[in-house]
């Protein structure tokens, strides 16, 4: 019984370790179909602030794509929180294995007063920040 327990314990070590959830980009193979993703749902949000320290409510906010000018606006929201999504999973299939330029727009009052640019990377499982501010005062 011991050692059918070793070998089960052998075999699921040997699992976990072949089957790493998140890799960096670079090393990412090109197909992800092995890859065992987290159920962790990632986004990459950044606070607006006013100087003194509270959060800015935007009228709008949205970020763009450098690459095509799409215009992406997710779905994930804090309102009231001054905390905005920049970008989130639903964008990893679009982005898999590379990294792209963005930039994140913030208006009030019909005033764009936020334009921050940002380098986002996606693995097979999630996106991940490479460059980019995570709090803004306005």
């Amino acid at each position: 019984m011991k050692r059918l327990s070793f070998i089960v314990l052998a075999i699921t070590i040997g699992l976990v370790t072949q089957s790493t959830s998140c890799r960096d980009p670079k090393d990412a193979p090109v197909e992800c179909g092995d890859i065992a993703c987290t159920m962790m749902f990632a986004m990459i949000t950044v606070e607006v602030k006013d100087n003194n320290g509270n959060a800015v409510v935007l009228d709008e906010h949205y970020t763009i794509r450098e690459s095509n000018g799409a215009k992406i606006t997710p779905d994930s929201q804090m309102p009231n929180s001054g905390t905005y999504t920049v970008l989130d999973d639903s964008f990893v299939s679009t982005l898999k294995n590379r990294q792209e330029k963005f930039r994140f727009i913030g208006k009030k009052n019909g005033v764009e007063v936020i334009n921050e640019p940002y380098t986002i990377s996606a693995d097979c499982c999630h996106v991940n920040k490479e460059s980019g501010k995570s709090e803004i005062t306005l």
